[in-house]
């Protein structure tokens, strides 16, 4: 191999060596890289879906709403309840009224002869019972008393007798907290079956507000049944 062979191969070869080695004359990397597909797809469904909404809760219906209820004073008595002032108005709370539950098909509300409010049974002839205010008893009579219990409240009773021992009439004073009331019950026949009939009622014995009520006309004590 002749001189001038060997410089020129190394000429050649020194010059690859620095152009391997000098960072100058590397391939410049590009300015910036290119997202890849995945990120390029991902930023895409980003920028096209909408922002999120205030999500507000359904208001409910009318019908899933409890509705409020109002207490109103009533304007009527329904049938089977017997309303009326406490005879004892000193030892009841103003305004307050007393309340019996009975059987419409069993009693009936009518006038007695005083002008008073009172219950008649139709199917034991002459009982009655009505508020009683008291009054002295005419000579010869007998009276037996006794304090008892009859549904869940206390009463003062008065079996009233002639000379004979012949029940004549029963009087019954009592009440809850808030009403004194003093009852009456008279009869024709079958005395002690209409005592008992009237002491049921006694037993629902209550008190109400005083309501504002358009008057009846009752019929008289004794009229025949109402049909």
């Amino acid at each position: 191999m002749s001189a001038r062979f060997r410089f020129v191969s190394f000429i050649l070869i020194t010059t690859l060596l620095l152009a391997a080695c000098a960072p100058g004359l590397a391939t410049p990397a590009p300015a910036s890289a290119q997202p890849s597909a995945t990120l390029v797809k991902t930023a895409t469904l980003q920028a096209t879906q909408p922002p999120p909404q205030n999500i507000i809760p359904p208001s409910p219906s009318a019908t899933s709403m409890p509705l409020p209820t109002a207490t109103l004073p009533p304007t009527s008595f329904p049938a089977g309840l017997w309303v009326g002032a406490p005879t004892y108005p000193g030892d009841s709370k103003p305004g307050m009224y007393f309340s019996v539950d009975f059987d419409p098909a069993v009693w009936e509300l009518q006038e007695d002869p005083s002008g008073l409010v009172a219950l008649a049974n139709q199917q034991i002839l002459g009982c009655v019972m009505a508020t009683s205010a008291g009054r002295g008893l005419p000579p010869g009579l007998i009276v037996d008393h006794e304090s008892r219990t009859i549904g869940a409240l206390d009463f003062e009773v008065n079996r009233v007798f002639d000379s004979g021992g012949k029940l004549q009439f029963v009087t019954y004073q009592g009440g809850d907290v808030n009403v004194y009331t003093s009852f009456e019950v008279r009869f024709q026949d079958q005395p002690e079956v209409c005592v008992q009939a009237a002491e049921g009622l006694l037993a629902t014995l209550g008190s109400i507000p005083q309501p504002a009520v358009t008057p009846t006309v009752l019929p008289p004590v004794g009229a025949s049944p109402t049909p």
